[in-house]
């Protein structure tokens, strides 16, 4: 029972579970399940229930932080890294700012920059090094799966994609990640992959391939490539529309 409290840094070796393993599998495996239902749910049900089912979510990102926060700091575990300046952990507010006050651009946000960034972290889980009943595994798997449910269900519910919306959002945007890297050289941490590329993932591999921090230059070409694969599809079928 003690390892359900441990954190990935208090943790022994050996007691994670593999990419793509049964673990995972299962949990991937549920979280589509959870998207198809939601999102069939969603596509014709009443705004008014779409509105409450959004607030549910919200609320259930907040007591799913408030878990991680409350119980590593009664167990003596809490870190500096638990501060909420991932990405992920930064699309809890826009998607509250979503909720509180609707907007094309807030939608686009969070199908550009969130669903994509907890998908990476479902199937690349940095959590890896925790038993599947550890409160921080569940934690970070519900915590992902509910960020990457709110934008399918925008996109269940009509909303349409446009990259032009997400141009304000930008410079915002590079003013986070230079505030951050501050952060993680005054803390220590390893906020939104910019001080280490982590482990299990892409960045880990660029890292051992270009060095530190020769492997930030892959960032900017990952979320290239990721914008071209969500945008591309829906410019060329909009030009086919309009032909």
């Amino acid at each position: 029972m003690n390892m359900f409290w441990d954190t990935s840094s208090t943790i022994a070796p050996g007691n994670g579970f593999s990419l793509f393993s049964a673990t995972h599998l299962a949990w991937l495996t549920a979280a589509a399940l959870l998207f198809f239902v939601a999102g069939r749910w969603y596509r014709t049900a009443p705004e008014s229930s779409r509105q409450r089912l959004r607030l549910l979510i919200g609320i259930l990102l907040l007591i799913d932080e408030f878990l991680k926060d409350a119980s590593t700091l009664a167990t003596g575990r809490f870190e500096w890294a638990f501060l909420p300046f991932h990405l992920c952990s930064i699309n809890i507010f826009v998607i509250w700012a979503h909720i509180l006050r609707p907007s094309d651009a807030k939608s686009e946000f969070l199908y550009a920059i969130c669903l994509p960034g907890a998908l990476a972290a479902l199937l690349f889980p940095s959590w890896a090094q925790l038993p599947a009943w550890n409160l921080m595994c569940i934690h970070s798997f519900s915590v992902h799966i509910l960020l990457m449910l709110y934008p399918i269900l925008l996109l269940c519910g009509g909303y349409r994609p446009h990259f032009s919306r997400l141009r304000p959002a930008l410079f915002p945007s590079l003013v986070t990640v230079c505030v951050v890297f501050g952060i993680n050289k005054l803390l220590g941490t390893n906020f939104m992959f910019l001080d280490n590329g982590g482990s299990g993932n892409p960045l880990a591999w660029a890292e051992s391939a270009l060095g530190n921090p020769g492997y930030l230059i892959v960032l900017p070409v990952l979320i290239g490539l990721v914008w071209l694969i969500l945008y591309l599809p829906l410019m060329v079928l909009r030009k086919k529309r309009a032909a």
